[in-house]
């Protein structure tokens, strides 16, 4: 049983991840605009994780191994935000 749970709650944690980030980038866009936006690589490197995530999303819920089993190389680039907050920490 404890398994089933701890599969649910990271799929609920992915899911409301996917969804903060995608609000962040909509207001990035709203104050930036696209081209200002686009400068900056990092925000281009975090809208493009954020637009992956949102497909995994919508196509996951239907539970097809198949599509899980595609999205989870494009997992890696997930971590690369994690390397993004230490490279901020460590400039501090």
């Amino acid at each position: 049983m404890t398994d089933s749970r701890s599969i649910f709650a990271f799929k609920l944690m992915n899911d409301i991840f996917t969804y903060i980030f995608s609000i962040e980038m909509c207001i990035k866009l709203l104050a930036y605009g696209i081209k200002g936006y686009v400068k900056d690589t990092i925000n281009v490197f975090d809208g493009s994780i954020v637009i992956i995530s949102l497909v995994e999303v919508i196509f996951l819920q239907g539970g097809d191994n198949k599509a899980s089993s595609i999205f989870a190389t494009v997992k890696i680039f997930r971590t690369f935000r994690v390397l993004r907050v230490t490279k901020l920490l460590r400039s501090l």
